[in-house]
C-alpha cells in the first residue's frame, strides 16, 4: 500500500514539475501580445507616399540627366568659324542688321563692303525687301588682281554691274541650291548652283559659309567673284 502511494506521489510530482517547466518556457497570452506590440513599434514607419516613391525608384531604371541641346544657328561651311572670329555673337547680331550693314560689320568681307560703299549701293541693299548675296570674301576680291580691282573701283557703272552679278532677289535656301535651281541675278546673269560634298558650288566658286541671315537677306560667302562667262 505504501509502495503504491509512493509511486502515485512520484507521478504527481513529475507532472507538477513538467507543468512548472512548461509554464516557465511558454509566455502567457498577455506577454505574447506585448512582444508583438514592442516588435511592431521597433520597425521604421513609412508614409504611404514614401512607400510609393521607393517602389517607383526600384521599378525605374537609372536614367542619366538629359544633356542640354546644342544651339543651332543654321549656318554651314568650313570657313564659318573664321568668319565669326572671336565674337561668338556675330551671327546672332548680323540677323538684326540689314544686308549692307551686316556685310560692313564682318571683317572678312571688308573689301566687298568697301566696294558697296564706293558704288553707292548700301542704301538700296539695306532697304530691299529680301535678297540673297553671294558675297566674295577678301581673298576672292584679291584674286581679281590689284590692278583690276582698282580699275573696277574707279569705274562706277562697271562696279555697280559687277556687284549686281553677286545678288539675287528673294531669299535662296540651301534646298534650292541642292536642287540645282538656276538663279538670275539683279544684273541679268545666271548662277548655276550644285552640291559639292557638305557644301555647294556656284559657277566657278565654292560656298565657304552659307545661310548667314540678316534682317532682309541671306548671305552665302563664296571663294570667287561671280563674273559672267563671255
Amino acid at each position: 500500500m505504501r509502495a503504491k502511494l509512493t509511486a502515485a506521489a512520484a507521478v504527481i510530482g513529475f507532472g507538477l514539475a513538467a507543468a512548472a517547466c512548461s509554464s516557465a518556457v511558454r509566455p502567457s497570452a498577455g506577454q505574447q501580445d506585448h512582444a508583438r506590440v514592442s516588435h511592431s513599434s521597433a520597425r521604421p514607419q513609412h508614409s504611404g507616399r514614401s512607400v510609393v516613391l521607393a517602389a517607383k525608384r526600384r521599378a525605374s531604371p537609372h536614367r542619366p540627366a538629359a544633356l542640354p541641346k546644342p544651339r543651332r544657328t543654321g549656318v554651314f561651311g568650313a570657313e564659318c568659324a573664321s568668319l565669326r572670329g572671336a565674337d561668338r555673337h556675330r551671327f546672332r547680331d548680323m540677323a538684326a542688321m540689314p544686308a549692307a550693314t551686316a556685310i560692313a560689320a564682318t571683317p572678312l568681307l571688308s573689301d566687298l563692303a568697301h566696294a558697296i560703299r564706293v558704288a553707292g549701293l548700301a542704301g538700296a541693299l539695306n532697304s530691299a525687301a529680301s535678297l540673297t548675296v553671294f558675297a566674295p570674301d577678301n581673298s576672292a576680291m584679291s584674286d581679281l588682281g590689284a590692278g583690276n580691282l582698282q580699275a573696277l573701283l574707279a569705274t562706277k557703272p562697271d562696279l555697280v554691274r559687277a556687284l549686281k552679278y553677286q545678288i539675287v532677289a528673294g531669299r535662296v535656301t540651301p534646298t534650292e541650291l541642292a536642287k540645282r535651281r538656276v538663279l538670275t541675278t539683279l544684273g541679268g546673269t545666271k548662277i548655276y548652283p550644285a552640291p559639292a560634298g557638305a557644301s555647294y558650288q556656284v559657277n566657278n566658286g565654292s560656298v565657304l559659309c552659307g545661310k548667314l541671315k540678316t534682317a532682309n537677306a541671306t548671305i552665302y560667302v563664296v571663294s570667287r567673284v561671280l563674273i559672267p562667262s563671255t
